[in-house]
Order: C-alpha cells, then structure tokens, then sequence
C-alpha cells in the first residue's frame, strides 16, 4: 500500500499506551504514517504502546513527542479538531468528512487532534483549529475510542485522497508556526496597550480576535503584512 505522508494525526495528552499503539496500527492500515503525541500520561518510549501496534512498531518508533500544541502544528497550515461536544467557540462545526474537506484537495499540511480518553480536547487546544469535526456516529452524541476515532478518520480521509487530485489552496496559508507568532506578537501589544486590560475576561476576548483571523486563512504575505501594519501603529504612537 503506498503510504501517504500527510495528514499528520496528533494525539493531545494520551492515557492509556495501547490505545496509541492502536491508533499507530489504525494508520498503517490506511496509508499513514506521521503521528506526533503531546505530553502523553505515562513515560515514552514505551513497550505497551509498541506491543499493540502490532506492524505498525516503526510508526510508534518514528513518532514525534511534543510538550504542546504549538510546537507539534507549527509546520501546518490547517487544523482540524475532533470533538462530540457542542462548544460555544466561534468555529465551524462539520459532522461528516466531505463537508469539512470541500476546500481542501490536497491533505499536505493538514492536521488532526484527537484529546485525551477522558475529557477529549479543550477549548484552548480548539481555539487553535480551523474547525471541529464530529465523527458521524448514530446520534452524534456517542464518543469513540481514542484508537476508533484514529481510525474512522483516517479510512474517510484515505478515501478522500484517492479521489481528490486538484490543486490545493492550502499551498497558499501561512504555517501555524508564522499565524502563532503574529497572534504572540498582537497579544503583547493588545495587553500592553490597554484593550486587554480585564484579566477575567482578557483569555476569552483574545481567543475571540483569533477566530476572526483564522477564519480569514492568511497567506505568509498576509501575516508579514499585518504584522508590519503593528510595527508601524507602535512607531507612530
């Protein structure tokens, strides 16, 4: 089977190391192969994980360990976030594979976060997504296992691959790794000059602001515009 690189499944804070092993198994199955883990609970490397992967040990070998999530997206251009819960984020929220790839023909770039088995993703990892996609289940209520989820997702997006061959507009985004460093930069100097200025409400506020800038999909030139427009408002002032 010819193994696609993209996209990239990143497991936020994962319990139990079978169900990465099995969530490594459950890509190999389907053509997949970078998988990148942040802050799993329990030490790594680990035997178990690599045990119930079965044939799928050089993916849990060559995964990648990160201490949050913007060091593991930071060469992405698009995130999608799993969630079954209904959030009041400002984010759309997509309940079947073809409506949340539809602008998407090519899955280079493309990120997918699946939360820990207990809680699943927080607001403030979905903050940092494009969108959030529920997996279609019977009701839409019911949550998957870790290793289930990993799976459902990358049988849909394999098959989605296979039959998409247009160019891609992704080509187009900046990384997470230059959008992170503008939306640093906009806080610091948001906070410094007073429109942040009410501590209880200044996390929900900014996380508003970055939604409207993720909606808007900025190219690197974009982004290094904007961020030349700050420069030149702080000289002024």
């Amino acid at each position: 089977m010819q193994r696609n690189k993209s996209p990239s499944i990143i497991l936020v804070n994962p319990q139990l190391p079978e169900n990465i092993g099995l969530s490594a198994r459950a890509m190999m199955n389907c053509g997949f192969k970078d998988l990148r883990i942040i802050e799993p609970r329990e030490k790594w490397p680990n035997k178990t994980a690599v045990q119930s992967s079965a044939k799928a040990k050089n993916i849990i070998k060559n995964a990648k360990i990160f201490t949050n999530i913007n060091e593991a997206t930071s060469d992405l251009k698009f995130l999608i976030a799993t969630s079954v819960r209904k959030r009041f984020l400002n984010k759309k929220h997509y309940y079947n594979f073809n409506d949340v790839l539809s602008n998407i023909t090519n899955l280079d770039n493309v990120g997918v976060l699946f939360g820990p088995e207990k809680s699943g993703l927080t607001n403030q990892h979905i903050s940092k997504c494009d969108c959030i996609l529920t997996l279609p289940t019977f009701n839409n209520k019911l949550s998957l296992n870790l290793s289930h989820s990993v799976l459902l997702t990358c049988y849909e997006l394999n098959k989605l691959k296979k039959i998409k061959n247009k160019k891609s507009v992704l080509h187009k985004l900046a990384t997470k790794k230059e959008f992170n460093y503008l939306m640093e930069n906009l806080y610091y100097n948001l906070k410094k000059n007073g429109f942040l200025k009410n501590p209880e409400k200044r996390k929900s506020m900014f996380i508003n602001i970055q939604n409207m800038f993720i909606k808007a999909q900025l190219s690197s030139q974009e982004i290094s515009t904007f961020r030349g427009i700050i420069e030149s408002l702080i000289k002024q002032k």
